[in-house]
Order: C-alpha cells, then sequence, then structure tokens
C-alpha cells in the first residue's frame, strides 16, 4: 500500500483542499491559537509577518527551504532565539494543517535551531545606585515642572528605583505594583 501511494497508483488519495497560506494562518489564529494561548497576539503579531514573506501560495507551495530563507533574512535583524520563536509558531501552524489532513507533513519541522545569546548578569553596584539615585534626586530640583518629562516622571522614579534595587522587580511589575 505504501509503495502504491509512492508510486500514485492507489485509490484512496487524500485530495488536497488546496487551502492557501493566509487561510490556514487565519484559521490556526482564531481554531488554535485564541483558544488555547494566552500569549495568541504574539502569534497574531508573528502572522502579519508571515503573511508578508510567504505572501498567500497555496501550502503545499510552500518548502523547508523557503522556510530556511525566512529564517535567515529575520535574523539580519533580530537575535538567534526570536527567530527559533518565530520557527516554533510557524511549525505550529504546520502542524496544525497536517492535524486537519491538509498537508502530508510539516514544512517547518527538524529545523537547526540558531544558538541563543546566554542571559547577561549585569546589576547594579552599591556605589552605582547611590550615584543613581543622587542623579534623580539633583534632576527633581532643577526640573521644569512644565515639561513634557519633568517632575511627575521623575518622581515616580524616585520610588521605583529602590524597588527595583532592593526587590529585583521587573518595570512592568513595579508600574503594576
Amino acid at each position: 500500500k505504501i509503495s502504491l501511494r509512492a508510486e500514485d497508483r492507489t485509490l484512496d488519495k487524500n485530495e488536497s483542499p488546496n487551502v492557501r497560506f493566509h487561510a490556514l494562518c487565519d484559521e490556526y489564529l482564531e481554531k488554535y491559537a485564541k483558544v488555547r494561548k494566552t500569549s495568541w497576539y504574539n502569534d497574531k503579531l508573528k502572522i502579519k509577518e508571515f503573511k508578508k514573506y510567504f505572501g498567500n501560495p497555496p501550502i503545499e507551495s510552500i518548502k523547508r527551504a523557503q522556510v530556511n530563507d525566512y529564517a535567515l533574512a529575520r535574523k539580519r535583524h533580530v537575535q538567534g532565539g526570536t527567530v527559533n520563536k518565530d520557527i516554533a509558531i510557524l511549525r505550529r501552524i504546520f502542524w496544525y494543517a497536517v492535524d486537519n489532513n491538509w498537508l502530508e507533513y510539516n514544512t517547518a519541522q527538524r529545523w537547526q535551531e540558531f544558538p541563543e545569546n546566554e542571559p547577561k548578569e549585569d546589576y547594579l553596584e552599591w556605589g552605582q545606585y547611590q550615584a543613581l539615585l543622587d542623579a534623580v534626586d539633583r534632576l527633581l530640583k532643577t526640573a521644569d515642572p512644565l515639561a513634557w518629562r519633568g517632575l511627575p516622571h521623575l518622581e515616580k522614579f524616585k520610588y521605583m528605583i529602590p524597588l527595583a534595587y532592593e526587590a529585583g522587580g521587573r518595570r512592568g511589575e513595579i508600574i503594576g505594583l
């Protein structure tokens, strides 16, 4: 049966529904990402880039070489880890097509990932922390209260900097507090 299918001499062929790439991406976003992922908005932004790069061909015409070309073109502008995340979303989109019997195999599978940069462990030393606080105090004394980023922003920094330094909080977490 496998050899008959390989030689294209079988009667149980799955006719391709001729799904286009844009339709696949839209259906993936609506029926998979929005339902199962809290980070679906990131997928939406990546899908916009995928649509711009790949166009709207039938999904079976997209080959592994095109996925590699996309990754290399994207690597010129962003770090390797970002490209790996992009390809992971693209891989999931193609798995969605495979699961729905629109494709026989995943075009983006077995992709060689780029090495990711190790996270930097930079911390302010105590003297640098004190210099930063002193600089904020000096700016508060000399800032024009009517300036665009004058007193209101600096007064917030006066409280955010110690919280960030002592608790290790991120900007979004501190603003949320």
